[in-house]
């Protein structure tokens, strides 16, 4: 449930709130990968890179074959080396 409100509370723009229960999530259920890929995207969204990539990097190591995470770690990757070029 804590998911489903998280997604309706993104969707509305309130990303503040959407990271208060994604860290409630996790919080309450650690292995919860779901509520880490979420916060990935919330923390992308807020330009808070490492954080976002400590939850994909936490991802991956749980579920090694989330494509999903890969993507979004290679183009945050590509990214900040074109940023620093």
């Amino acid at each position: 449930m804590v998911l489903t409100d998280m997604l309706c509370i993104f969707q509305l723009g309130k990303i503040g709130q959407a990271l208060e229960d994604l860290n409630k999530a996790i919080e309450l259920e650690p292995t919860l990968l779901d509520a880490y890929w979420h916060r990935h995207l919330v923390l992308m969204l807020e330009n808070k890179k490492q954080g976002a990539l400590d939850d994909l990097n936490y991802l991956l190591k749980h579920n090694k074959s989330h494509a999903g995470a890969f993507r979004s770690r290679w183009v945050s990757i590509i990214m900040e080396f074109y940023h620093r070029h």
